[in-house]
């Protein structure tokens, strides 16, 4: 994988489902050293930060089970299902 950044983060991990692709970042010396966002033609959205980087893989590999579900559901003919607010202790920003 060809290093990229965004907002900063060193994008170190990413998973395609579809025309998605869900990554993982890490910022050295950050309160929030970890993120995951989507990415859509090299539009990075909807991050979620983290402290730690075991907490961070978690999410990123919830978001591709829920994507993947996602397109299974919308390949049967049921649109997608709607997203669900994270509630956890980790913030979004």
């Amino acid at each position: 994988m060809e290093k990229r950044k965004n907002a900063g983060y060193t994008i170190t991990n990413s998973i395609s489902i579809g025309n998605i692709e869900l990554v993982l970042g890490q910022k050295e010396n950050s309160l929030s050293p970890f993120v995951t966002w989507q990415c859509t033609a090299g539009d990075y959205h909807w991050g979620h930060y983290f402290d730690n980087r075991l907490s961070a893989e978690k999410d990123l590999y919830k978001r591709v089970i829920e994507k993947i579900e996602d397109q299974q559901i919308y390949q049967m003919g049921t649109p997608p299902r709607k997203p669900v607010k994270q509630k956890n202790k980790e913030y979004e920003r």
